[in-house]
């Protein structure tokens, strides 16, 4: 998987989470097992190559943090919504 779409991937499980925790604490595993199954299927990649992208980015700690930079600031920069780019 390229990096750019492990991104966006990222990103948009990174901002479901961050809406899931408005959700009443008892229902949130059940939100958050959706929202991540959506965000894969419309990317068209299993939960199986998601794990191994994460794997894989996240071993080298440095550009995974440079990569959650990026990720805070596209979302900081974005005046709406829309402008994140969200496949769903």
């Amino acid at each position: 998987m390229a990096e750019e779409d492990f991104e966006q991937i990222l990103l948009e499980i990174q901002l479901s989470e961050a809406m899931i925790q408005s959700y009443p604490v008892d229902s949130q595993d059940i939100f958050r097992t959706g929202f991540i199954q959506d965000i894969l299927l419309t990317h068209k990649i299993s939960h199986e190559e998601y794990s191994a992208a994460y794997d894989y980015f996240s071993s080298d700690h440095e550009s995974f943090q440079q990569m959650q930079e990026r990720l805070k600031k596209k979302v900081s920069d974005a005046e709406k919504i829309e402008d994140l780019n969200i496949a769903y």
